[in-house]
């Protein structure tokens, strides 16, 4: 196979296998058509990246997180629910920060969010099982399509707003 250079990341999803390279160059090639396609985010390399069900999301070198592919719950953050196959489109923040690690999921995303020197943890995207951490049932709020802060809370319901996340991670809800 074609694939060039040392690589820091690699991702599976389906057919698919993701490799980033230790220049920020993502490359990525279907296991059934072995046809290698490099894609580069416009303006900053990839530091890490993190592929979800039909999404696929990372952190640049200037610590911004960027989303592509289906976008149906908002999982790619982009205060939207339009599919972004071919462009990588900015996650979305409203009080600004920088993005230490993102992690995608079965149709949504979290990620940690450093603001001024709190980490925070931050998911949005489908919430039908409660995933996200927004302290609410699906039907109260069914998808989110920007980042939300999870909420962490004690057995009286009270928040705990003194966490500073180091890591956090999506999956599958069975």
């Amino acid at each position: 196979m074609p694939w060039t250079g040392k690589f820091t990341s690699v991702a599976m999803e389906g057919t698919m296998i993701y490799l980033l390279s230790e220049n920020g160059k993502l490359q990525s090639v279907d296991r059934n058509d072995p046809q290698l396609t490099v894609t580069e985010v416009p303006g900053n390399p990839l530091k890490s990246i993190s592929v979800g069900r039909d999404h696929i999301c990372g952190v640049t070198t200037q610590d911004r997180a960027v989303c592509k592919g289906k976008n149906s719950y908002g999982q790619l953050g982009n205060g939207s629910n339009t599919d972004s196959d071919n462009d990588w489109v900015p996650v979305t923040t409203a009080s600004g920060g920088s993005w230490v690690e993102i992690s995608t999921g079965d149709f949504f995303t979290c990620g940690v969010l450093k603001v001024d020197d709190v980490q925070k943890g931050m998911c949005w995207g489908n919430n039908s099982s409660g995933q996200l951490g927004v302290n609410s049932t699906a039907t109260a709020v069914p998808s989110v399509n920007t980042p939300t802060k999870v909420k962490v809370v004690n057995s009286k319901g009270e928040e705990n707003t003194a966490i500073q996340w180091i890591s956090l991670s999506a999956g599958s809800i069975i």
